[in-house]
């Protein structure tokens, strides 16, 4: 996909996975509603700007509708962000029922960035964020009920987190065997290989 707007109040239904290409950007408008089906991902190689509003949120979730889909995690892929992606802002947006919400992966070269403002990420069936050595400022956002982390943290990174909300209650689906919230300067058990700085405010 090239540089395109979503417009306000449509929706749109992702049978595949969609690739933002590199130098392009997907700007969604409020009242966005993005449906996904089974093992569909948001694959970010440029820039994708989420302009929602408090009245009128954008929002990715499932393409199953049934009462029983409501709250049942991985219907659907991933976000993810590749080490070619920048300029990556998500306000006002809920985020539901798939895989991981948000995935960046690694960048040898620099901290891949996100902004996140009133977000909501919930009923995941691995994580909230997943990301290794990025730089992630989050404001007044919620992430709950996911089957392994609600957060994933590895290889350092700059972290700012303001008025979050970490809630991770039981899921009928799973047992989860893992942290909540995992922040580390390396992976898993190797040495630490880049700064870490990770800053929460007014969180719970």
């Amino acid at each position: 996909m090239q540089t395109t707007t979503w417009t306000k109040g449509k929706s749109y239904c992702i049978e595949d996975s969609l690739v933002i290409q590199e130098g392009h950007t997907l700007t969604i408008e409020e009242g966005v509603t993005v449906y996904l089906k089974p093992k569909a991902n948001i694959i970010v190689n440029g820039s994708i700007v989420v302009n929602g509003s408090i009245e009128k949120p954008v929002i990715f979730q499932s393409n199953r509708l049934e009462y029983e889909y409501q709250q049942k995690p991985g219907q659907w892929g991933s976000i993810i962000f590749n080490p070619t992606s920048g300029n990556n802002i998500i306000s006002n947006a809920t985020i539901k029922n798939g895989t991981n919400a948000l995935m960046l992966r690694r960048n040898m070269d620099r901290q891949l960035s996100l902004e996140l403002e009133n977000v909501k990420v919930e009923n995941m069936s691995y994580s909230g964020l997943m990301c290794s050595n990025a730089n992630i400022f989050s404001v007044n956002c919620v992430f709950a009920d996911c089957d392994k982390y609600v957060l994933l943290l590895e290889e350092g990174g700059t972290y700012e987190f303001i008025h979050m909300t970490i809630s991770n209650y039981h899921n009928p689906y799973s047992t989860r065997l893992t942290s909540s919230l995992s922040v580390r300067n390396a992976q898993k058990e190797q040495n630490p290989v880049n700064p870490l700085s990770c800053f929460f405010k007014n969180s719970i």
